[in-house]
C-alpha cells in the first residue's frame, strides 16, 4: 500500500477508492500465532492502523 492509500484508507472514516487502492478490511493470525487466543485481534490491532507494524510472518490481511 502506498503512502497516500495508507493515510486515507486507515483513517476514520476511511477514504479508500477501490480504483486507486487495495485496502485490507480484516487480518488473521498465521504461522506460530495461528489458532492462539487473541491472535487475530493482535493482527487487526497491529496491521489495520496508520503507521502499522504488521508482522508478515504472523499476520495476513485481506
Amino acid at each position: 500500500m502506498d503512502k497516500w492509500c495508507e493515510n486515507n484508507c486507515l483513517r476514520y472514516p476511511p477514504n479508500c477508492p477501490e480504483t486507486a487502492c487495495y485496502c485490507p478490511q480484516e487480518c488473521v493470525a498465521i504461522g506460530e500465532l495461528e489458532g492462539k487466543e487473541g491472535a487475530d485481534t493482535y493482527c487487526m490491532d497491529a496491521c489495520l492502523n496508520y503507521g502499522s507494524d504488521c508482522p508478515a510472518k504472523r499476520c495476513r490481511c485481506f
